[in-house]
């Protein structure tokens, strides 16, 4: 279990590290002057059960399976909010997860999330976001072996 809990946050630094340092030099106009944004969230639940991608997935399939080791990917829930310049949202998903959601100063789509399940605190992170490219939450697996996953995708 350590090893995946490892595997999983290096997989995680990896996936948001390269978005931090590549989207400033390409982001939009700073806090101001870019709008509101609309943050699609998908709750997965990954396994390694033999159950194949969920065929809403599809478009992500191969994402998910370059980024995350696990062969069974299945749709647990999604929504939408729009987060304005300065402003915050919060975006319920299934299972007794939301999503508290921050804009943050600074160039590009900088947002501060947390990811709360009751009053838990499974992640706190912060993301720059690419329209159109998602960043993914990963938390450590369950004694099931059920991992839940969350892509989100700006636009």
């Amino acid at each position: 279990m350590r090893k995946l809990h490892l595997a999983l946050t290096l997989l995680l630094a990896a996936l948001l590290l390269p978005g931090l340092t590549s989207s400033a030099s390409a982001a939009k106009p700073g806090k101001g002057n870019r709008g509101p944004a609309t943050v699609r969230a998908i709750l997965i639940h990954a396994s390694n059960k033999k159950g194949g991608v969920d065929r809403k997935l599809a478009m992500y399939e191969a994402e998910l399976r370059r980024n995350l080791p696990f062969d069974t990917f299945r749709l647990e829930g999604e929504g939408t909010t729009i987060v304005a310049d300065g402003g915050h949202s919060t975006l319920a998903l299934n299972h007794g997860y939301r999503l508290e959601i921050d804009d943050e100063a600074g160039e590009g789509l900088r947002l501060k999330v947390k990811w709360m399940k009751g009053s838990e605190v499974v992640i706190s992170t912060n993301l720059v976001l690419i329209p159109g490219t998602p960043g993914v939450l990963v938390r450590r697996g369950a004694n099931d072996g059920d991992v839940p996953v969350i892509l989100l995708i700006a636009r």
